[in-house]
């Protein structure tokens, strides 16, 4: 395996999508098409690469790596012809670093007569004056929606740019815990040390290993028989963690700690043995370390990293590593559980024992794709685009918020999607949107419909006016349909809500206005939420 002289990519952290206005549908292809531009400005350093590099890393390193790993097929975008002129360098860190990537991907696609969305953008900096520690940074997204913007600094390395796209596609970095012996501890006495995970494509040393199972199962690729969730004592023959076939993965949840174990033959630059990563969130750990000075000292979510490596042998993390970080013997920090391997041809036999009374949390659902239940272009014609609302893959935004009301069921959300309709003229309504939620179960979904018939029964008209629509849901859908009034900075704002669940899927569909609706653009928008219901 080869080191990079410097860190690789810090994800920037807390950002949404683009101007929504700016995106287009999330109901795109999925042909992931990448598109190649280089910047200048005055009095710029000249580059040392050029995006014809940058190209061909993509066509002979990035793209195979991703279809042969994940499954996902990138394919070749537009390359810039001449740089985009920009009036100042790149910032180093932070948010103004997000909002120079936006505006380089707003005048390219400008220039090109296209809306910024559906694409992935790469971007070839010159070297920037202020000596930013990182070789380049990514907008972390999300595999389910085909969008990202990243930076080169002045490089064209195949890896770093495959590491990037991994951002682009939502993972965080490969961390390493590291504890004072080897095995596992409280996050109390190990240091949370950044990229030191150095055993996949997400850490900041070139290796040949796979995609770790947490991140493979992040992506959608460890299905039904893959993932083996710990409940008991048992014996499992694990394969490989870069096989296709098979049990690849072992899940533990033993209280507040969580644990994937895999199988790493010999060949990847370690010792063949088992691999464990956590990815419960650091608490308090002794330190945390990054090469990036912005990280230090503080954990930053999965900007930073999502998956900490254990090391169960002699490994250090360095610039060139050394020892190997795979054993055939484990425990929880607990004690709870114990896990010992042993190689058998091309696989690992391995005994779990798990204490008696030890009550281990299941593996929880994969989140699923929710852009199908959402808007789609063709719900409105050419006159609207739909686009990604900011933080709408997150779960930091309420779903349930009608009267303002404490909705227990926003704590058993799993993942959510959320886009908006915008007329591309004036139009009286402030936000046309839907939403659609995954809830761990059945239950808690509709718990929410139940809550908000319980919160809104009881709404103090201060805080607003709901009224029950007559509305009809499609066949085995259980809905609620409201019309509310409330006044939010002295304007009067005007809401159409619609709740509509099936099986663990919420989808919410809301249409805001400060101006009164007539009765026949209620029954209007009730059309479309049933034409929404269907897809459930």
């Amino acid at each position: 395996m080869a080191s990079l002289a410097l860190a690789l990519s810090v994800a920037a952290t807390g950002l949404s999508l683009l101007n929504p206005a700016l995106v287009n549908s999330a109901r795109a292809d999925f042909s992931r098409p990448v598109d190649v531009v280089s910047v200048d400005w005055p009095g710029a350093a000249p580059l040392t690469t050029d995006v014809a590099s940058v190209r061909k890393s993509l066509d002979e390193y990035t793209i195979p790596y991703w279809q042969s790993h994940a499954g996902i097929t990138f394919s070749r975008g537009m390359d810039s012809v001449s740089p985009i002129e920009m009036s100042k360098p790149a910032p180093c860190n932070g948010d103004p670093t997000v909002t120079y990537m936006n505006e380089v991907a707003q005048n390219f696609y400008d220039s090109q007569g296209l809306s910024v969305g559906n694409r992935y953008l790469i971007i070839l900096l010159p070297p920037i004056p202020d000596k930013c520690v990182w070789e380049a940074k990514s907008i972390v997204g999300d595999y389910r929606i085909p969008f990202g913007i990243t930076v080169l600094q002045n490089n064209s390395i195949p890896y770093v740019i495959t590491h990037e796209l991994g951002h682009s596609l939502g993972l965080g970095h490969t961390d390493f815990m590291s504890c004072p012996t080897p095995g596992d501890s409280a996050w109390a006495s190990c240091k949370n040390i950044e990229y030191g995970g150095a055993v996949d494509i997400m850490s900041n040393i070139e290796t040949a290993g796979p995609l770790n199972v947490y991140h493979q199962w992040r992506l959608g690729e460890l299905g039904n028989g893959s993932i083996q969730s710990i409940s008991e004592s048992g014996t499992y023959d694990l394969s490989g963690a870069g096989s296709t076939t098979g049990l690849r993965a072992l899940y533990v949840h033993d209280g507040s700690s969580v644990y994937w174990v895999e199988y790493l033959p010999a060949g990847y630059g370690f010792n063949a043995g088992l691999a464990v990563f956590r990815t419960d969130t650091p608490t308090n750990p002794s330190a945390t370390v990054s090469p990036n000075t912005e990280y230090t000292g503080r954990y930053t979510g999965d900007s930073s990293g999502d998956a900490w490596l254990l090391n169960l042998g002699d490994y250090s993390y360095s610039n060139l590593p050394t020892g190997s970080p795979t054993g055939w013997s484990f425990a929880t920090n607990s004690g709870n559980v114990t896990i010992a391997g042993e190689q058998i041809g091309d696989q690992a036999n391995v005994t779990v024992s798990v204490k008696p009374g030890t009550n281990l949390l299941p593996l929880p659902a994969t989140p699923t794709d929710l852009s199908k239940y959402t808007f789609a272009t063709s719900d409105f014609g050419s006159n609207y685009q739909i686009t990604p609302v900011q933080n709408g893959y997150s779960l930091t935004d309420p779903t349930m918020q009608i009267c303002n009301g404490n909705y227990a069921s926003e704590a058993h959300r799993l993942s959510r999607t959320q886009v908006a309709a915008n007329p591309l003229y004036s139009s009286k309504y402030l936000f046309i949107s839907s939403e659609a939620v995954q809830y761990e179960s059945a239950f808690w979904a509709n718990q929410a419909l139940r809550e908000l018939d319980s919160i809104s029964a009881k709404c103090s008209a201060k805080v607003a006016v709901v009224k029950k629509l007559n509305y009809v849901s499609p066949s085995e859908v259980e809905s609620r349909a409201l019309l509310t009034t409330s006044v939010i900075n002295k304007v009067q704002q005007n809401l159409i809500a619609t709740f509509q669940v099936k099986g663990n899927i919420l989808v919410g569909t809301y249409v805001l206005s400060s101006l009164s609706f007539s009765n026949l653009e209620v029954n209007q928008w009730l059309k479309l939420s049933q034409k929404i219901g269907i897809r459930l």
